[in-house]
């Protein structure tokens, strides 16, 4: 019996098609960043809350968000943005109490574009979908 299921394992491995190498994304640069988001208004979706955030990125620095999720429109502020070398988009918004800011990285997956907080493959994706508005 062992030398059944031996050779029904060694079959299933010699005839099973091979597991495809995960592909690194395809990280956008300071100049796609640039071209992609600037001037432009999205609209993503938080995995972590669900909340619907839009933001009017414009192209003189200035970004405004809008959380329109919450009831009455829900919250709005202003704050600044700008492209990294490496090719983060980073933002800081006036109500920030750390002052910090926050940088993402947008990658295309399958023609879709995606971000996330840090830049690696395993980086889990911090908007489900990704619209432009304008």
């Amino acid at each position: 019996m062992k030398m059944v299921a031996y050779l029904v394992a060694l079959w299933c491995a010699a005839v099973s098609p091979p597991v495809a190498a995960q592909e690194d994304p395809k990280w956008l640069s300071k100049q796609e960043v640039e071209a992609t988001l600037s001037g432009k208004i999205v609209r993503f979706t938080r995995p972590r809350d669900g909340n619907t955030i839009r933001w009017d990125i414009r192209s003189d620095g200035s970004i405004y968000h809008s959380n329109q999720t919450r009831p009455g429109g829900g919250t709005s502020v202003s704050g600044n943005w700008e492209a990294r070398e490496d090719g983060g988009f980073c933002a800081k918004f006036r109500d920030d109490p750390t002052g910090a800011g926050t940088c993402t990285y947008y990658y295309l997956d399958d023609g879709n574009l995606k971000r996330t907080f840090a830049r690696t493959p395993e980086s889990v994706p911090s908007a489900v979908s990704i619209e432009f508005v304008k």
